[in-house]
């Protein structure tokens, strides 16, 4: 299975370069296009996605409140290059995700269909009520 491959690192300037010379928009739908454009050094020291020694994608996210009893914590960006999705490098993300936390909710807010798809397929529910930024929520809840 994939999910020994996978593993999280945080991402340096020479990873940003390399992410951005891995991007070829003439083979991403529009919506992937616009999201890897979003890629630059903003998201040096956020989290790379790793599938074996190679670097696959990007998720970056917060703690929106963390108590003694609960974690919420709020998955900003979440993408994997077309080439390595479904091939359960998200869904371990998220796995990686869900054991971080010991007690509360993760929230996301899916920029597309597929990526509601994949979080719904993941244990997410669509709750309008949880986070009030924006209409189109999904959350897991941890426990």
């Amino acid at each position: 299975m994939n999910e020994m491959k996978t593993s999280l690192t945080p991402l340096t300037l020479q990873h940003i370069e390399k992410l951005q010379s891995m991007i070829n928009y003439e083979q991403l739908s529009l919506e992937d296009a616009d999201l890897v454009s979003l890629i630059n050094e903003f998201y040096i020291n956020c989290t790379g996605v790793m599938f074996g020694n190679q670097l696959v994608g990007v998720c970056t996210g917060r703690n929106l409140t963390t108590s003694d009893d609960e974690t919420i914590y709020h998955i900003d960006f979440l993408f994997i290059f077309p080439e390595f999705r479904a091939k359960g490098i998200g869904s371990h993300v998220l796995c990686l995700l869900k054991k971080s936390i010991k007690k509360g909710y993760i929230s996301a807010h899916p920029f597309t269909f597929d990526a509601e798809r994949f979080f719904l397929s993941n244990g997410f529910v669509a709750d309008e009520e949880f986070y009030r930024e924006d209409t189109n929520t999904v959350v897991f809840k941890v426990t």
